[in-house]
C-alpha cells in the first residue's frame, strides 16, 4: 500500500483540479484530498523480522517443506487499514502480510470484537486479548494460505468448483459448530456464506446458499474458501481435531492441499 511517485503526482494533480472546481463555484468537495490523506495515513510500516520470526517459523511447520523457505521470506507490516490481517501475494518475490497495529500488543478490543470475535467460532470473552498468541498464529496461517495458493498457481475457480459440489451435499453432513462433523463447513458458512450474528446454522433454512457476506463481496470465488478450509485443517490451536476435519472434505478437495500442507498432517 506504499504510495508510488507516479501515484503521488496523480493525486496532487487531481487535488489541484478539485481546488479549481471549488473556486469556480461548482461545489466540488475535497473528497480527492481526503482520499489522498487516508492513503498516506494508512501506509504500511514494515516490522523488523526479529519481532515475528518465531511466529513465522511456527506457522511454517504446518506447510509443505518445499514451501517453507519461500514462506519464511514473507514480510509483515502494520497498517491502520488492516482490522485483522490481509496479504499481498501478486508479486511473489515480495510476499507481504499486513496486520492491525494491535497485532503485536495485548489490545482487549477491536472494531470487530462485539459483533464478530465474541461469537462462535471464536467465543472470545470481554477483556481477553484479541490478538492472543493462538489467534495470531491462526491469522498468519490463513494469510499464508493465500500466499501459498498464489505461489503454487492453484486456480481459485477450479477449487471453487469443488466447494460448490461439496458444500450443499447433505450426504457429507450439515455444518456443525464445535469440533464435530463438518466443522469445516461451519467455518465457511460463518465466515463467507453467512454473516456473524445470524441464527445457528443448524436451524437456518438458507444454509445451502452460496452467498458471500459483505466482507468478501468483491472476492474472487475460491480464494477465501481455499484459505479458510486450509486454515481449518491446520489451525494451531486445535490440533486434536485435524483428522476429523480431513474427513469433512472430499478427496478431490484434499488433493489441492497435497503440495501445500505438511505431508504428515495429510497422512
Amino acid at each position: 500500500m506504499r504510495l508510488t511517485r507516479r501515484g503521488f503526482l496523480i493525486l496532487v494533480g487531481l487535488s489541484a483540479l478539485d481546488v479549481v472546481l471549488e473556486t469556480q463555484g461548482y461545489g466540488a468537495i475535497s473528497l480527492i484530498s481526503k482520499t489522498a490523506s487516508r492513503i498516506i495515513g494508512n501506509s504500511v510500516k514494515i516490522v523488523a523480522r526479529d519481532d515475528f520470526s518465531d511466529l513465522i517459523d511456527r506457522v511454517c511447520e504446518f506447510f509443505h517443506p518445499d514451501l517453507r523457505p519461500y514462506l519464511k521470506t514473507v514480510r509483515i507490516g502494520t497498517s491502520s487499514a488492516a482490522r485483522t490481517a490481509y496479504s499481498h501475494s501478486r508479486d511473489e518475490n515480495q510476499p507481504l502480510i499486513v496486520v492491525s497495529p494491535d497485532f503485536f500488543n495485548t489490545a482487549t478490543e477491536s472494531v470487530y470484537w462485539r459483533d464478530y470475535y465474541s461469537k462462535p467460532p471464536y467465543n472470545m470473552e470481554a477483556g481477553q486479548p484479541v490478538f492472543s498468541e493462538a489467534f495470531r498464529l491462526q491469522l498468519l496461517t490463513h494469510e499464508m494460505m493465500h500466499i501459498a495458493q498464489a505461489k503454487t498457481r492453484i486456480e481459485p475457480g477450479r477449487f471453487f468448483e469443488q466447494v460448490e459440489r461439496w458444500y450443499p451435499d447433505e450426504s457429507m453432513g450439515r455444518p456443525v459448530r464445535g469440533g464435530g462433523a463438518n466443522y469445516t463447513k461451519f467455518v465457511l458458512w460463518w465466515n463467507i456464506y453467512g454473516c456473524p450474528g445470524r441464527p445457528d446454522v443448524e436451524n437456518d433454512g438458507d444454509w445451502k446458499r452460496m452467498e458471500y457476506c459483505e466482507r468478501y463481496a468483491g472476492s474472487e470465488p475460491g480464494v477465501e474458501e481455499f484459505a479458510y478450509v486450509g486454515e481449518t485443517l491446520l489451525v494451531p490451536a486445535d490440533v486434536a481435531n485435524r483428522a476429523a476435519r480431513l474427513r469433512d472434505i472430499t478427496p478431490d478437495m484434499r488433493q489441492y492441499y497435497a503440495g501445500v500442507v505438511a505431508p504428515d498432517i495429510l497422512a
